[in-house]
């Protein structure tokens, strides 16, 4: 929730999922509807009504053990931007009791010549970030996990079916999940196979944003 200010006019909107990105996006909105004289007020209204579709950001628990596991579901696709505010909106959620943040990420493709650049950026981002866990798929996910700290965990595997059975193995009450690849890697199956550890719940404890 936030305020904005267009002319001599502020009001309050609210967003209902949490990420820099979507502010910067419901601004720039905004601005386009104010420059075509249509009704700002309105619009920012209806942003409250906005849900992630499935793949693109979208939260919900799943029941395990003595509590919950959360998930992040954007499974859908990836790239340097999209992948990077993802990493922010798990940074700013808090685990519950004993709970991690994980990373589970596929190569981002069609990077051309930078390709490796832009995977070792991600690197600095992590590295400076409260991840404990990451898994990656793919050769250049692999040579990024390599810049990593050592306080991280890491696993590595070429195929998305081999990333699951060592991460189900891990992930236990409390965690953070975020799911995220270039679709190529089909990464809703890490995101399937979470979701059926036991009886999907979007009935989950709330998680603190920070």
């Amino acid at each position: 929730k936030g305020e904005v200010c267009f002319d001599d006019s502020c009001f309050d909107y609210h967003i209902p999922m949490p990420g820099r990105h979507w502010v910067q996006n419901s601004l720039a909105i905004l601005a386009a509807i104010q420059a075509i004289d249509a009704d700002v007020f309105f619009a920012a209204k209806n942003f409250s009504k906005i849900q992630p579709v499935k793949g693109r950001g979208q939260q919900f628990s799943v029941p395990v053990n003595d509590g919950f596991l959360h998930i992040i579901d954007d499974s859908y696709n990836a790239s340097p931007a999209s992948l990077a505010a993802a990493v922010n909106v798990l940074e700013h959620l808090s685990p519950k009791k004993n709970g991690r943040r994980i990373c589970v990420l596929g190569d981002m493709k069609e990077l051309g010549e930078k390709s490796t650049e832009l995977h070792f950026a991600l690197a600095e981002q992590l590295s400076t970030s409260k991840v404990a866990h990451v898994y990656t798929i793919g050769p250049e996910m692999r040579g990024m996990s390599n810049r990593l700290p050592a306080r991280m965990q890491i696993f590595t595997a070429d195929e998305t079916d081999d990333i699951i059975e060592p991460l189900l193995n891990s992930v236990r009450a409390g965690d953070i999940v975020l799911v995220k690849g270039s679709a190529s890697f089909q990464m809703h199956r890490v995101v399937r196979a979470l979701s059926n550890l036991k009886i999907k719940s979007n009935k989950g404890d709330d998680l603190d944003v920070i």
